[in-house]
């Protein structure tokens, strides 16, 4: 009986179409360098900068979104830890929030009394609110929407937040409205400080 493989030769390659290529020195091995990941400098300063000018008041992980009025549609504006600060010396609040991998600064806004929050129908754990914001660099007006993982961290936001102005609105009853060029003021001061 005869092997079914008895009709193929010995070597695959009889007629030289391929050569072979034993020895391992003629052999061209691949080296591969991969560029370390160097985080932008620019971003750095302004979150170390703030732990000591400003008090962390709370501190989330969540989504950021902006309403596109162009498209009618949400856009992310990051993934990352927002962060409620509070001025040592003026005790304005101001809400930031970081990109948890490039450190990218995605809102940058003064929280203000006047600020109403809301909720969109049938997610609980998101608040929505019109500010301007400094994410450019230049104040812009938007309606942003914050989703947490969780409805106990949207009730513990909104609550830091009205909790903020319930305290200071006593405080503040002799102190004169901010106009919006010294708003504007303060909050660029804050981005490249």
């Amino acid at each position: 009986m005869t092997s079914m493989f008895s009709n193929f030769p010995e070597d695959p390659y009889p007629y030289g179409k391929f050569k072979r290529v034993s020895p391992l020195s003629e052999r061209v091995f691949p080296t591969f360098k991969f560029p370390k990941i160097v985080r932008d400098p620019r971003f750095v300063p302004i979150i170390q900068e703030t732990e000591d000018v400003e008090d962390v008041v709370l501190n989330l992980k969540a989504k950021l979104h902006r309403f596109d009025k162009e498209e009618n549609k949400w856009k992310e504006r990051g993934a990352g830890f927002i962060k409620l600060l509070k001025h040592k010396e003026t005790g304005k609040p101001r809400l930031v929030m970081v990109q948890a991998e490039t450190l990218k600064v995605c809102a940058n806004q003064l929280v203000l009394p006047s600020t109403t929050y809301g909720k969109i129908t049938g997610c609980l754990n998101s608040w929505t609110w019109h500010a301007t914001d400094f994410f450019d660099g230049e104040p812009k007006e938007d309606l942003f929407c914050v989703k947490f993982k969780s409805n106990r961290d949207a009730k513990e936001f909104k609550k830091k937040v009205v909790d903020f102005y319930v305290q200071k609105s006593e405080e503040e009853k002799d102190e004169p409205e901010l106009t919006y060029e010294e708003k504007i003021k303060i909050m660029t001061s804050w981005i490249w400080a």
